[in-house]
Parts: structure tokens; C-alpha cells; sequence
């Protein structure tokens, strides 16, 4: 007769997936910055653990340090990932009314930021928020050294028909320049008109 007991493999494998499970969904949204959404699949990964040793010790150690090693390798190779920001000044006399192909722009400031401080899907528009805030800002800049040394360079403060530009090299999307408009921003799509004066 046929024994209805689940086999060996069976349980290690219902009882890997019960731990890994939240830690995948706890990885993909704190990717995507819903930190606080990852932080409760994170706590729900050592209740699980945790309930896991209690009645299976010996395949918690088993698995935990290959566990460790694979998540250090993936937090090491988000922090290693950087975007390129370029901040693009219109030099066109009535710039303000909206950046248009035949508008000369000059690339003024060019930095990087790590990936792993965006917001997946989101980041592009919390991302532009972000540096339009940043860089239309006139005042002390504090402990910002990048808006200091923006200040320093006698750069003038974002303004609309400038345009921002983001390369973030986990995203293929065709739009990677936006305008700054007064609503909020658009795609610059077009021929590019550079200006290469200093």
C-alpha cells in the first residue's frame, strides 16, 4: 500500500518555500522603495524562520548561510548600480515657455546616485520632484555638497524649459530626458540642439 505521509523532499521543499516567499516579496519592495510594505514581509521572514527552527534547527542552519551569502551578493550589486543625472540648461531667451528642438541646451551639471535609493516603477516622477526641488533652491545649501558645489559653479536655478535627464541602467524606456514645465514635466522627444559654449 501506497503511503499517504508526505516524502522527505517534499517537507524540506513546503518548508524552504514558507521562509523564502516573504523574503522574495520583502527584496521586490524594497526595490521598488515600499520600505515600509518590505519591512513587514521582512518581519513576517523571521516569524517564519524563527517557527522554522523552533521545529526544524538543523535545516535552518543548512540553509541559512547560503541564505546570507546570496543576499549580501544582491545588496552589494544594487549599491554597486548608479544612475547619471544631467541637468540641462535652456539657453533660448523664451525658454520659460517650454523647451522646444531648436532651443540650444547646455549640459551643466552631471552627477550619479545610487540606484537603490529610487522607487522602481515609480522613481522617474519622485526622482524629477526630487532634483527640481533640490536645484531651484537658492538658499544655504547646508549638507547638501552636491547643491553647494551647483552654487559654487555660479549655476543658475532650475527653471521651466530646462530639462532633466535620468539614465538608470536597470530601465529600458525610451524617455530618459523631461522639460520641466509648470504643471509638472514632459518628454523632451526631438532633435537635440546642443549649445558648447563655456
Amino acid at each position: 500500500m501506497l503511503s499517504r505521509e508526505p516524502s522527505k523532499l517534499y517537507r524540506k521543499l513546503l518548508d524552504l518555500w514558507s521562509a523564502v516567499l516573504p523574503l522574495l516579496v520583502a527584496i521586490d519592495n524594497a526595490v521598488d522603495g515600499d520600505w515600509h510594505i518590505a519591512a513587514l514581509w521582512m518581519v513576517l521572514t523571521f516569524v517564519s524562520l524563527a517557527l522554522l527552527a523552533f521545529a526544524r534547527p538543523d535545516r535552518v542552519r543548512a540553509w541559512l548561510a547560503p541564505g546570507l551569502v546570496m543576499l549580501t551578493r544582491f545588496t552589494k550589486r544594487r549599491h554597486d548600480d548608479l544612475k547619471t543625472i544631467t541637468l540641462w540648461h535652456n539657453q533660448h531667451p523664451e525658454r520659460t515657455t517650454g523647451w522646444q528642438s531648436h532651443h540650444p541646451m547646455k549640459a551643466v551639471f552631471v552627477f550619479t546616485l545610487p540606484v537603490y535609493l529610487s522607487r522602481g516603477d515609480k522613481d522617474t516622477h519622485y526622482d524629477l520632484d526630487h532634483l527640481r526641488a533640490r536645484f531651484t533652491f537658492t538658499g544655504d545649501p547646508g549638507d547638501d555638497e552636491l547643491l553647494r558645489l551647483y552654487q559654487v559653479h555660479g549655476l543658475r536655478p532650475l527653471e521651466d524649459g530646462d530639462v532633466i535627464e535620468i539614465n538608470d541602467p536597470r530601465k529600458k524606456t525610451p524617455f530618459t530626458r523631461w522639460q520641466i514645465r509648470p504643471n509638472g514635466y514632459t518628454p523632451a522627444i526631438g532633435p537635440w540642439t546642443r549649445d558648447h559654449s563655456n
